[in-house]
């Protein structure tokens, strides 16, 4: 990763460490089978579709979905009756790209973050799996890949939450 991105991430962790009180965010998910996808130990999870809701002082505000990955904490499904979280911590935002995605939940986690959001490259969403050769799979925390515009969406958000203006 080279430090003009490294420093972007920690400047977008930075600013949701500083809003991380303003903002609660809840899941809930819808299972979608795939054996397509290799599982191993420590990456068997199920894709889940993840609605990710934020809310701003106590407001609900912007809705996405995302998709669950296939290693770290297991989102669990429970279908039309939703699995809602409130996530309690920081989490942690990072782009798509330069390294496996198994890396960045394991980096997130190493720094405290409670979960990982991670802002796809495209408008659409990509299944997050484990590369073959892959063994540091002991993830503890929960990642969800959100489509492009998601992540812009957000990252306004966040900007505008840390000038004190209105989103």
């Amino acid at each position: 990763m080279d430090s003009l991105r490294f420093l972007r991430i920690l400047l977008v962790s930075a600013s949701i460490l500083l809003v991380s009180l303003l903002y609660t965010v809840t899941a809930g998910d819808i299972v979608h089978q795939d054996d397509l996808a290799p599982k191993k130990p420590g990456c068997e999870n199920d894709f889940v579709l993840v609605k990710v809701q934020t809310w701003i002082d106590g407001t609900e505000d912007a809705e996405f979905v995302g998709v669950g990955a296939r290693f770290g904490r297991r989102i669990v499904s429970k279908e039309k009756n939703a699995n809602q979280t409130h996530l309690i911590g920081d989490v942690v935002i990072v782009d798509r790209g330069n390294c496996r995605f198994t890396a960045k939940a394991n980096n997130a986690e190493a720094a405290g973050a409670s979960a990982l959001l991670i802002i796809n490259n495209q408008k659409e969403l990509y299944k997050m799996v484990c590369e073959p050769d892959e063994t540091d799979l002991d993830i503890q925390i929960p990642a969800v890949m959100l489509p492009q515009d998601a992540g812009a969406t957000l990252e306004k958000m966040l900007i505008n939450s840390s000038k004190g203006t209105p989103s």
